[in-house]
């Protein structure tokens, strides 16, 4: 940790300053006066982090694979489009559009950026009591790792979140569209066909432990894992989805992967998710905000994530699948805020703030090559104008 810390320091000082000022934006949650403009500011700070995904170059996991997919996508036989191999077709076609427009791949990736952070806010907008807040914590948990990491995931993740809005209100034919949507961007989002099945009331504490506990014991000795191996490889292994999930879990990002997939890494993200669990548990029966009687089944779902990450202990693509749940994690945070006493509060603060800094370093550890220095299109040297 002190070797990333340094090389942030010397290498990283754009990750830094971008925290320092979603740090400063607090203020306008937390202080009376300058709480009319939290919204503002937290508009601004997705400007930030748009303008931030958009420019980089040569910086990011996701950027070799998808850079010769943009630069080879034929676009003078559209059946053609069809068959391209690993990558999904609606993240395909975005690709096609894009180029039939502008044949420059920053370009693409303005597009591509914007109507991820656009999703975020117009979530963040609906579901977020302290939006400065939930921004902090997604660009030190969940930007960094994964919307730097996957211009296809980055997108899902957010259609699922809308999709699971309407799933709680029971509006079928919404959920279907976006669910299908967010399909065509990342077929790993068909985990999202699990929100149909999870209650809107919130789960007993009771039942939490229980299943906490038969979840951690199934991760520990790996089980899960070994039956879907097994059980994939015997039924299912000329499934195209299956195929494309065989080619994920050996090639995508297996350095990565491999970094992320360590006991270490484990048990410190299990502990982290395990205290919000707690923390939630607590507060969110204390709601009394109609309009926030959603956090119980988000709690649900967020449950589930973790779940999902404990019980696939050594599958690194279903443990990466429980992103989608684990992102929930930035409304809950603060919806509960507002039933905090002042004294919780200030002690809850405090180690958020601490807690996001470590975040960034965990996150940036992962792959350092792949984010340290920062790049750009107006600092890389050799940047080509396409």
């Amino acid at each position: 940790m002190t070797d990333i810390l340094s090389q942030l320091i010397i290498n990283g000082k754009i990750y830094i300053i971008l925290y320092i000022i979603f740090l400063s934006f607090l203020f306008f949650d937390f202080e009376c006066h300058l709480n009319k403009y939290r919204y503002l500011t937290a508009f601004f700070s997705c400007v930030i982090l748009w303008f931030f995904l958009s420019l980089r170059w040569k910086t990011g996991t996701d950027w070799d694979s998808y850079k010769e997919l943009f630069d080879t996508l034929p676009l003078d036989h559209l059946p053609s489009l069809f068959s391209v191999e690993h990558f999904d077709l609606g993240y395909v076609f975005l690709n096609a559009i894009s180029k039939a427009i502008w044949n420059n791949y920053t370009f693409f990736l303005c597009i591509d950026s914007f109507i991820a952070i656009l999703i975020i806010y117009l979530l963040i907008r609906h579901l977020s009591t302290h939006p400065n807040l939930s921004l902090l914590i997604f660009y030190a948990s969940f930007f960094l790792s994964h919307f730097m990491g996957s211009n296809r995931r980055m997108i899902s993740i957010g259609l699922l979140l809308y999709a699971f809005i309407y799933t709680y209100h029971r509006q079928w034919f919404r959920y279907s569209v976006l669910q299908l949507i967010a399909l065509l961007f990342h077929n790993s989002a068909i985990i999202g066909l699990i929100g149909i099945v999870i209650p809107k009331a919130m789960i007993k504490t009771k039942t939490i432990i229980s299943l906490w506990i038969i979840g951690f014991f199934l991760g520990m000795i790996e089980l899960p894992k070994l039956i879907l191996e097994k059980f994939t490889t015997l039924f299912f292994s000329s499934n195209p989805l299956i195929i494309k999930f065989v080619y994920y879990t050996e090639n995508q990002d297996n350095e990565s992967m491999e970094t992320i997939n360590t006991p270490q890494h484990f048990l410190f993200a299990i502990i982290k998710r395990s205290l919000f669990l707690v923390l939630f548990i607590y507060y969110i029966p204390k709601i009394r905000n109609q309009k926030y009687d959603i956090a119980k089944y988000l709690f649900n779902l967020y449950f589930a994530g973790i779940l999902v990450y404990m019980s696939f202990n050594g599958f690194a693509v279903l443990q990466t699948l429980s992103t989608y749940f684990a992102i929930i994690e930035i409304f809950l945070l603060a919806i509960c805020i507002p039933y905090m006493t002042k004294t919780v509060r200030l002690l809850i603060i405090p180690i958020l703030v601490i807690y996001c800094f470590m975040q960034i370093l965990n996150s940036l550890s992962v792959y350092p090559e792949a984010y340290l220095p920062y790049q750009s299109i107006l600092t890389f040297d050799n940047y080509e104008y396409k």
